[in-house]
């Protein structure tokens, strides 16, 4: 099956919203979580031509003509195209939910059905080249495949039903080996190539901030299929502590009219993130991954510190000013500690740093993507030592390699420091966790 349009027909119609003229159309009621709706009112001038969908495509010329009244019986994605007597093009995207009656807020995707699903190109499909094992690398969902869809966002839809954002994004499959599971993580993207480059909205009320430029809607990451709230749970154990996170909180997802789930609602990690929590401007950060690999900015001064520290005599003092003159040490302290804490199984991969381009800015950490945590397998996590596991050298290729144990293991040689972390640990088991 191929995708019902052709990519330059995408492009049009994304373009014609860029410029949405609402003239003298009025849909009644617009989108929301209307329990129990069985019809929508639609008014617009004569001289307008109008055509809708109930798939999440994209409407056009070719579509059903849109009468005055449109029944529906079933969650359903309304979309209008209407376009007026000088030619220009008003397109409309509303959401109904009228199976369920919804407290948490809802995000509502919209898209043709062939993005997510067909056999060969939708990003939710194994495709022609998947491996037949788990987590099925070639699949679609691994590659890096970006579809324009509208996204709406409810925020309380048992007392306001209009949505608070309604506009044209980017949509991603996100995250590593959860994207196996059978909910799938996906990353929004606002581009102004859809329109607008910003979602505007204050996603999360315990923060100030009323601009995104991403979010990430998160299926609980390899804890899809258990809790479900492990990461959530572990990085919001960081609140006050001065360790940057992810902010959550739980939604409700539809595409194209279907319940998709409970997801929870991330920020989304890069320079903006960054950027909203230090003040740092974008430009001038530098945010590195994993094994010295970089994100965003040059990697060539982590590098180069990761490489000399390896060398040092942190028992000598000129050393041990050096590391103290490049790494916050508290701040990775608190880092490895949580770390520890919450028995992560899949720490050696998930690390991130950042700093400020000057000379004088110092490597700080992220704690994120902890849905390894907690004894998630079942097994006996619980009883090991992850203190030991996290702070010696052991020839394993994971969770624990030489490299991500290697800073640990390095400040520990200095014995103030070896004091300062036991003192930081029991502050931290009795007063934050």
């Amino acid at each position: 099956m191929k995708l019902h349009y052709s990519y330059r027909l995408i492009l049009f119609f994304i373009c014609a919203a860029l410029s949405i003229v609402y003239g003298q159309v009025n849909i009644s009621p617009k989108g929301g979580n209307h329990y129990g709706l069985t019809e929508v009112k639609v008014n617009y001038p004569s001289d307008y031509k109008a055509f809708f969908t109930k798939d999440g495509s994209l409407p056009s010329k070719h579509s059903s003509v849109v009468p005055p009244v449109i029944n529906i019986d079933d969650n359903t994605v309304l979309r209008f195209l209407f376009i007026d007597n000088e030619g220009q093009k008003i397109l409309q995207t509303h959401s109904y939910i009228t199976k369920k009656k919804h407290t948490l807020p809802i995000v509502s995707i919209a898209g043709d059905p062939g993005y997510f699903f067909d056999s060969l190109e939708g990003i939710f499909e194994m495709g022609c080249c998947a491996d037949t094992v788990s987590p099925f690398f070639g699949a679609n969902f691994w590659k890096k495949k970006e579809r324009a869809v509208n996204f709406e966002f409810f925020e309380n839809p048992a007392k306001a039903k209009s949505a608070v954002v309604n506009q044209i994004v980017g949509i991603k499959i996100f995250g590593g080996f959860s994207k196996a599971m059978p909910q799938k993580s996906l990353a929004i993207h606002a581009r102004k190539k859809y329109g607008s480059n910003k979602l505007k909205h204050a996603f999360f009320p315990q923060l100030p901030f009323k601009k995104y430029k991403s979010l990430v809607l998160r299926n609980g990451g390899n804890d899809m299929e258990g809790a479900h709230i492990r990461d959530v749970l572990a990085t919001q154990l960081m609140r006050g502590t001065g360790l940057l996170y992810q902010e959550y909180r739980p939604v409700i997802v539809y595409i194209n009219g279907k319940y998709w789930g409970k997801y929870n609602l991330r920020e989304k990690i890069n320079e903006h993130f960054v950027e909203a929590h230090t003040d740092f401007h974008k430009d001038s950060l530098i945010i590195m991954r994993h094994n010295a690999d970089h994100q965003h900015g040059s990697p060539i001064e982590y590098r180069k510190f990761i490489t000399q520290l390896s060398k040092l005599d942190l028992t000598k003092k000129e050393d041990l000013d050096y590391v103290a003159s490049k790494m916050d040490i508290r701040n990775y302290f608190l880092y490895n500690i949580s770390q520890i804490y919450t028995a992560n199984g899949d720490a050696g991969g998930n690390i991130r740093y950042y700093k400020h381009v000057s000379d004088t800015s110092k490597w700080r950490w992220i704690f994120y993507d902890l849905d390894a945590t907690f004894n998630i397998n079942g097994s006996n996590e619980v009883f090991k030592n992850s203190l030991i596991n996290f702070t010696t050298l052991k020839d394993e290729a994971w969770p624990n390699p030489p490299w991500s144990t290697l800073m640990i293991r390095k400040l520990l040689e200095n014995d103030s420091l070896r004091f300062l972390y036991i003192n930081d640990f029991s502050y931290y088991l009795s007063d934050i966790f």
